[in-house]
């Protein structure tokens, strides 16, 4: 059952919805009250990840008074899940097309390129500091799960002083972990990527970008830093391209436990 959970999570389902819709399908119909003592979690969880099982098809209501639940058969569900997927790579397929053609509408030659090359954290943060500092409109956040703990450690004060004095704060992020994208929403308005992200960057309104990479090694933390206006308004049109392409991510979504 373990390995069966683990296939539906690689087709799409959250931890906690391929672990009930496992249970579901092994105990055959059930009360929410009864999957969460036997999931052993809050039933207001399991209530909350039942409703969305039920959005997606995976399980239905044989009974509203009491709700009773049962599980779709395996076969359809799998095949429900891979049509979603197909579904999703087009969408990203889509995405990238999208951002090749605004790159492509900024022509401009190799001279133009202008970066300072920083190595170490603390070099990095600091540059990273003066920018969030100058910025007087915007700023834009593209961040991976592993350096959400970086911002909490060096940054988070300067980010909620930026957002205080009117600075707009839009994070597009990879993370699946609840409190992290708990921290994310103390910051600015926050947007959950369906894909992993590898590396970062941070765009100052529209003239200064700092691209960094996720490694905590001091020696192999590397950044790049420009204030090439094409260069970085190009970055801010993809970030602004995937921005509106993503749904925002709900309050009600960001709960301790993973769902």
């Amino acid at each position: 059952m373990e390995n069966l959970t683990g296939y539906l999570e690689e087709l799409g389902l959250t931890h906690k919805e391929a672990e009930i819709y496992v249970k579901l399908l092994k105990s055959g119909p059930k009360t929410g009250m009864e999957l969460s003592k036997i999931v052993g979690s809050p039933a207001p969880l399991v209530y909350k990840i039942l409703r969305r099982l039920e959005d997606k098809k995976v399980i239905y209501k044989i009974s509203n008074n009491p709700m009773v639940f049962k599980a779709y058969p395996l076969d359809i569900v799998t095949n429900l899940l891979i049509n979603e997927r197909e579904r999703e790579l087009n969408r990203l397929s889509n995405i990238r097309e999208g951002i090749i053609k605004i790159f492509e509408s900024h022509a401009y030659s190799r001279d133009d390129l202008e970066f300072d090359v920083l190595r170490g954290i603390k070099s990095t943060m600091e540059l990273l500091s003066g920018v969030i500092e100058r910025t007087g409109y915007i700023l834009r956040l593209l961040i991976s799960e592993e350096s959400i703990k970086r911002i909490h450690h060096w940054h988070r004060i300067q980010y909620e002083r930026a957002s205080a004095r009117g600075v707009s704060i839009r994070v597009l992020t990879s993370a699946s972990d609840m409190q992290a994208l708990s921290l994310l929403t103390q910051i600015g308005e926050v947007k959950k990527l369906p894909f992993p992200l590898y590396t970062r960057f941070v765009i100052k309104d529209y003239d200064e970008i700092v691209i960094l990479t996720d490694s905590e090694i001091e020696d192999l933390c590397v950044a790049l830093y420009s204030k090439n206006k094409k260069f970085t308004r190009t970055f801010a049109d993809v970030f602004d391209y995937m921005w509106n392409d993503c749904k925002p991510t709900l309050p009600d979504e960001l709960i301790k436990e993973t769902c």
